[in-house]
């Protein structure tokens, strides 16, 4: 499940302003939904993944500063990691993995896509950094 912040604020039925508001609405996803895990993504404010047990794990945004368009970067989010949790993938590893590829296509005009290989590039500069 990948709502993002509009819609999480709608379902839960309250504003979403501080890391503790987060918290509550994401408790209240999993609670409602029984699902094992959720992401919710928050737009500039980056993602967060929820999981049973009260862990949560905030991810911020990997490219604020060359953003051209932010079309079809929730889905670019939502079906890399999908993909990636099909492919074993912990969900929040998962979660970076599609933050990083959003981070790709946020960089061009248009409903823009990736590849694996720009993504494993991605996250190569990253660990050299």
């Amino acid at each position: 499940m990948t709502p993002n912040l509009p819609d999480t604020q709608k379902y839960v039925g309250f504003d979403v302003k501080t890391t503790d508001d987060l918290k509550r609405a994401g408790k209240k996803l999993l609670e409602d939904t029984h699902a094992d895990f959720v992401l919710v993504t928050c737009g500039s404010g980056g993602m967060a993944v929820f999981e049973k047990d009260d862990k949560f794990t905030k991810i911020p945004v990997f490219n604020k500063a060359e953003v051209f368009d932010v079309t079809g970067a929730g889905d670019t989010v939502t079906a890399v990691y999908t993909l990636a949790l099909a492919a074993g993938a912990e969900p929040v590893y998962a979660a970076i993995i599609g933050n990083i590829a959003a981070s790709i296509v946020v960089k061009q005009f248009g409903c823009a896509t990736t590849t694996i290989d720009e993504i494993k590039e991605m996250i190569e500069q990253r660990i050299n950094k």
